[in-house]
């Protein structure tokens, strides 16, 4: 099963994007108060840990506002998958 690492929002455009504890989704959209919240086409990145390791980075350096572990093909996910991720679905597009 995979769990939640870290997540992070983008405040602002081009600002360090800042840790969270806890976020809140809207429904349609990304989450409160990321810079993205109204995007339809990418309202949440959704990254497994996996991938920045691979990659010598840590949560966050890929932009992305959740981190996940314990889900390595989150790439081959088909469209449509739905994720749930703590109170939160979010469908892959």
């Amino acid at each position: 099963m995979a769990r939640v690492l870290s997540l992070q929002l983008h405040g602002t455009h081009g600002e360090p994007l800042q840790t969270k504890d806890e976020v809140r989704g809207r429904v349609g959209g990304g989450l409160e108060g990321d810079s993205h919240v109204d995007r339809e086409k990418r309202g949440v990145v959704v990254l497994d840990r996996s991938t920045n390791d691979a990659l010598g980075l840590k949560a966050g350096d890929l932009r992305e506002q959740i981190t996940i572990e314990g889900m390595p093909d989150l790439n081959s996910l088909a469209v449509g998958t739905r994720l749930r991720i703590g109170g939160v679905t979010v469908r892959v597009k």
